[in-house]
């Protein structure tokens, strides 16, 4: 294993965590969909998240993930339910890519990795969609559930096909996220 790859594999791992914090199970989708053509690198202890079980399970997943997303009464609690489950995808995307000899350090990394990059964009898309939801209260949501898919959709194909510029993409987005989310949280705190 060359630094190159390692590089490339960290980045690419990054980027799909990061927009597993927008859509966990269209990024799961389509990087298992990736992994299965062999478009990005794949360790082989995850060859079964490329099969036909868990493509079709990954698909009404995240049908069933998107159409809440458009209900008003659904999509804060949706975003509260999914937090846990967008750290842990995030965890298993940048791990299953991580081309690593040691599985313990390939798990440590994915889990701090990927999983603080997933949490923190999807709690500042969180905190996007109450905000939204101030403003406009009929059409907001509605506007940001599409930017979200939109958002995972176009990282997934840029971490699977330009995945050094999506890792330099997602590490400035989830550095900037982060920030904004601590001054926000550290401003309702001084209240």
């Amino acid at each position: 294993m060359t630094t190159a790859v390692l590089i490339v594999s960290i980045l690419t791992g990054l980027a799909l965590a990061a927009t597993c914090g927008c859509r966990i199970f269209l990024t799961m989708l389509g990087a298992c969909a990736a992994a299965r053509y062999q478009l990005i690198p794949w360790q082989a202890d995850f060859g079964w998240l490329s099969g036909d079980t868990a493509l079709y399970c990954l698909a009404v997943a995240a049908m069933v993930e998107i159409i809440p997303g458009y209900v008003n009464r659904f999509n804060g609690r949706s975003d509260i339910l999914t937090l846990p489950l967008a750290i842990a995808a995030g965890a298993l995307l940048s791990t299953a890519v991580l081309p690593m000899e040691y599985p313990w350090l390939r798990w440590a990394l994915g889990l701090i990795g990927g999983g603080a990059c997933a949490g923190i964009v999807h709690v500042s898309t969180g905190m996007l969609l109450r905000l939204f939801a101030k403003i406009a209260p009929r059409s907001g949501t509605g506007r940001l559930a599409t930017a979200k898919s939109i958002f995972a959709l176009g990282g997934t194909l840029l971490s699977i096909f330009l995945p050094i510029s999506a890792g330099i993409i997602a590490l400035f987005s989830v550095g900037w996220l982060g920030w904004r989310s601590y001054k926000k949280l550290v401003s309702l705190g001084k209240r």
